[in-house]
């Protein structure tokens, strides 16, 4: 059996606080963007539609897969949500993460049997 890895971008924009609708394998949630001045990044809260919190405030970078693996599989989510730069050859700062809809895309990717 091989595996099919599929990808779902969702929208950034760069305003300090906004919200998209998803539908993630087959359900339907609310992402929040919250711009942080002390950490200089946009933290993350993913919620179902019927109000249940996924994750709550996660801070999103090139670092990190999130949310945790625990957390994902909890709430029958079987990916995670990558954050990779549209260049990679730039170079990283604040204001390329305070601008983020200009130098990144956001994906939630998930592998799949084919």
């Amino acid at each position: 059996m091989s595996i099919l890895s599929y990808n779902k971008v969702i929208d950034l924009f760069n305003d300090p606080y906004y919200s998209v609708s998803l539908q993630l394998e087959g359900n339907s949630y609310e992402m929040s963007f919250l711009w942080n001045e002390r950490t200089k990044r946009f933290h993350a809260t993913l919620t179902k539609q019927n109000g249940v919190e996924i994750f709550t405030g996660i801070q999103v970078n090139m670092l990190t897969d999130f949310p945790a693996v625990s957390t994902a599989k909890n709430n029958g989510l079987t990916g995670s949500f990558i954050l990779c730069p549209l260049d990679p050859t730039f170079v990283e700062t604040d204001e390329t993460y305070r601008s983020w809809a200009d130098y990144f895309v956001l994906m939630y990717k998930i592998r799949v049997p084919k």
